[in-house]
Formats: C-alpha cells, structure tokens, sequence
C-alpha cells in the first residue's frame, strides 16, 4: 500500500515537473515574439540601403541663388543658403577700408536690367567688400563658393552651370574654374569678354563627371582679375546618369524535329512504302 501511494505521489510530481517547464517555455515564447515584430516594424527603412541614382533629381541646393531674397538691386552676404564661401588670396586692405574676415557673396537683381538665366537672382563670383552703400571700388574681392554633395561612388554625374561675362567688362575680369572632388573639371577654365555687350549673355557648359566617393566637392572659383568686377553664374545643376541597361541575352532555343504520320506507323508486307516526311525548326 505505501509504495503504491509512493508511485503516486512520483507521478504527480513528474506531471508538476512538465506543467512548470512548459508554462517556463511558453512565457519565453510570449515575450520574446512581441520584441522581434516590434523590431522589425520599428527598423529604419534606409538601413543597410545604398543611394539610389535618379536623374531627376538636382543634387545642388539653391542653384539659381533664389535665396536669400534681396529687396534691392544687389547686395553681398557672408551667409547663403547651400553654399559656403571665402575669399580667393589677395590684400587684407585696400583704399581706406579693411576686408572682412568671412567671405561675402554678391548677389543680383536687375541690375541695369540685367537678366538672370533662370529665376530672378544670380551671383558674381569677383564680389565687394561694403555692399550697396559703400565708398570702396575695385577692391580684390575674388571669392570660391562649394557644396559637398551626396554622391554614389563610381557612379557619373552630369554638372550644367550657365555663365556670363559682366556688361562691358573685358574677358580677363570673367574666368570661372570649376573643382569636381578637388579636380578640374577641364583643362581650360571659362571665359568670355563682356566688352560690347549691354546685357548679359548666358551660356550653359555641361561635363559628365566620375564620382570618386560617396562625398563629393563641387567648388566656383573667380580667377580673372581681382577687382570687385565679373564672373556672373546662375542655374547649377548636378543629376546622377543611370548606367546603360545591357541587352538581353538571345536565347538558344535547340532546333526540333517533327516526324509526320501516325504513331506507331503500319503498312501491309510487300506494299509499297510512302515516307509520310518531317518538319524541322531551327
């Protein structure tokens, strides 16, 4: 009789025993479900993903200098949207004013009715030191403006930037290089003369360019001569070039063999036999 209770009391024990690792395996199951979709759902969907290259997108903000807006006819900022920008060498002084130590930028609009070439504004890379109510003129005000832009590396980048010489002006005081990842972007840089010219004439250049990193330089420079006068830009625009989709293979379909008539064929001994023929199909 007492092993007979103690067996019972075993097997109650081993029923315990499973009920206890199995409610202990559920519960992990439970709780750690719940954590692995709410991972999932919450993942940053850019994670682990490359660029992707879309042509219709311009990669240069604030292009055409829209921004800031000026009231006048033009002005000059040591801060615009997009773009950093410093002086190009020369003197820390001339005439009775001192230059000031951030780069500043001139922006147009309208002057003498000149006419941007998208927009409203354009920039003149050989700039002025006091602006609009100044007394200083032809003053070494040479500047190289830049973005860093978001690139693919190895991936080929079409650059369009349209220039012009200032109204009478003569092509020494209006020479732009361009630096792509620190490399020009051709052998000469641009020029033109603004001599015999009222109003400005716009020209667009366009080069396809190599990106060599995932980060990328684009620089403007004013190299003509430095005298508050010339070198005018407007209109830049970078867009990624999709690669060439290749052909698709020909497919090799094996050449087929049709033989006609019906299967198995018969025919009476010693009648004569007719080939019913074939097809063939390459």
């Amino acid at each position: 009789m007492f092993l007979k209770r103690l067996n019972k009391i075993k097997e109650t024990n081993k029923i315990a025993v499973l009920l206890l690792i199995f409610s202990f395996l559920a519960s992990q199951f439970l709780y750690t479900v719940p954590i692995s979709v709410f991972a999932a759902e919450n993942a940053s969907p850019d994670l682990g993903q490359n660029p992707i290259c879309n042509p219709n997108i311009n990669l240069v903000k604030n292009g055409s200098f829209e921004k800031p807006a000026i009231g006048g006819s033009w002005n000059i900022f040591s801060s615009v949207p997009n773009w950093s920008v410093d002086w190009i060498g020369g003197p820390n002084s001339f005439g009775n004013i001192t230059r000031p130590t951030k780069g500043l930028l001139e922006i147009q609009k309208n002057v003498n009715n000149w006419l941007p070439s998208k927009g409203e504004q354009y920039a003149e890379l050989d700039t002025d030191w006091d602006g609009p109510n100044g007394t200083n003129d032809g003053e070494p005000s040479s500047v190289v403006i830049w973005q860093n832009l978001e690139t693919i590396s190895g991936g080929t980048y079409k650059l369009s930037v349209d220039f012009s010489p200032r109204p009478d002006t003569p092509k020494e005081d209006n020479i732009l290089g361009i630096l792509w990842g620190g490399v020009a972007v051709s052998n000469t840089p641009i020029t033109a003369s603004g001599k015999n010219i009222s109003n400005t004439v716009w020209t667009t250049h366009t080069f396809n360019l190599l990106a060599n990193s995932n980060n990328t330089e684009l620089r403007f420079s004013d190299l003509g001569k430095q005298n508050s006068l010339g070198t005018f830009i407007d209109n830049i625009s970078v867009t990624c070039v999709p690669k060439a989709t290749p052909p698709p293979s020909p497919t090799n379909t094996p050449p087929t063999i049709t033989l006609l008539g019906d299967n198995p064929l018969e025919w009476n001994l010693n009648e004569l036999f007719v080939d019913p023929g074939a097809t063939a199909k390459d």
